[in-house]
């Protein structure tokens, strides 16, 4: 069976689209801030945190990341899970990073 031109453009073009729908969160490993705490967020009512008992309060310009890295607004952060966080000179949440459960577990391991 002879293969046209065409039909090696179509085939290259649709495992080139299939690459690029791969979720890329799978294939690259975050690295956190060397003062960043692992936590466990417990509840959340912007701007207040729960986390690990402590009520902590979210600083100017934080920044919460869901477990793709992606932004997600504060006030949307309420899920309770695994998390590591940043706290600011003022003693405020920074960043918060929601872990997936293989970053948990490697988290523990390293405390």
């Amino acid at each position: 069976m002879k293969i046209t031109r065409a039909t090696e453009y179509f085939l290259i073009g649709l495992i080139l689209s299939v690459i690029g729908v791969m979720p890329v969160s799978g294939q690259m490993e975050r690295n956190f801030p060397p003062d960043s705490k692992l936590g466990n967020l417990n509840g959340a009512s912007f701007p207040q945190f729960n986390i690990d008992g402590r009520l902590m309060i979210m600083g100017v310009a934080g920044q919460v990341r869901d477990i793709d890295n992606q932004i997600v607004l504060p006030n949307t952060a309420y899920k309770p899970g695994a998390v590591r966080y940043q706290i600011d000179l003022m003693g405020h949440l920074h960043r918060i990073w929601y872990l997936t459960p293989e970053e948990a577990k490697g988290a523990r391991k390293e405390k």
